[in-house]
């Protein structure tokens, strides 16, 4: 196995690992909002630190933050099933994964500094390393045993539409 195959294995399972991880940190986070949040405004009330609209009853409230607390613990286990999906797909180099993990890697760039590097590093990786696209099955563009960039591929569709 050659060192470029290699360094594509390293990137491919981290980025799984890393999804796994981000799973269960969701899972976790899931659990505690939807069983937590009752128990929450529980306390809130019974220390009578929150002052009630006057038509609005304490019976009523805490129904309203357990129903907001389930449905957004739902939400949350589902980015969980979506991340720990990808990680599976990723591990198992499954074409889909590797587009889902592109479009992951996009909010992460938001997340200044470190997020910013895993996210552009990830999209840099799983977009245009050459590797990487053949272990998902991406074959790619070549042309004379040339490699074709981005900028080479509108070169050629532009002189097509020229002939």
């Amino acid at each position: 196995m050659t060192l470029e195959k290699q360094l594509a294995n390293t990137v491919i399972t981290t980025y799984a690992i890393l999804n796994g991880i981000i799973a269960f940190v969701l899972f976790m986070l899931a659990l505690a909002v939807t069983f937590l949040t009752p128990f929450a405004t529980t306390m809130i009330l019974s220390t009578q630190s929150l002052a009630l609209p006057p038509n609005v009853t304490t019976m009523a409230l805490q129904q309203l933050a357990t129903g907001i607390g389930i449905i957004v613990g739902i939400i949350i286990f589902m980015l969980a099933a979506l991340f720990l999906s990808l990680a599976r797909g990723l591990w198992k180099r499954q074409r889909w994964a590797r587009i889902v993990q592109l479009a992951a890697c996009v909010p992460q760039l938001l997340s200044f500094p470190i997020g910013t590097l895993i996210g552009g590093f990830g999209i840099y990786a799983f977009a245009f390393d050459k590797e990487i696209r053949e272990q998902f099955g991406v074959p790619s563009a070549t042309i004379n045993n040339e490699e074709l960039t981005p900028s080479k591929l509108a070169k050629q569709k532009i002189l097509k539409k020229n002939k």
